[in-house]
């Protein structure tokens, strides 16, 4: 069976105060990088995945992620597929 791998992101919901976003703004600054007034970080995970093709992978994905509960939303509020590719 094909393998696919699953690029995912999970980032914060935007009404909680995140001091590591805080942090990276405040060093893109320092770093002579003003015009940066935004930014969002999260976590990014790489799974790999047999399927036999993408549309599977991502729903199986999808179900994954829902079960798991990755993007929670009293924390997490968005949870995007990256980039799925087929490798086989």
């Amino acid at each position: 069976m094909p393998t696919c791998q699953v690029k995912l992101v999970v980032l914060p919901n935007k009404r909680s105060v995140n001091p590591e976003e805080r942090a990276i703004i405040q060093t893109l600054h320092s770093l002579g990088f003003t015009d940066v007034v935004s930014l969002r970080y999260g976590k990014m995970y790489t799974i790999t995945i047999t399927a036999p093709n993408k549309e599977k992978a991502r729903e199986q994905i999808l179900a994954a992620e829902k079960k798991l509960g990755l993007s929670r939303p009293a924390i997490n509020d968005e949870c995007y597929i990256l980039s799925l590719r087929l490798l086989e």
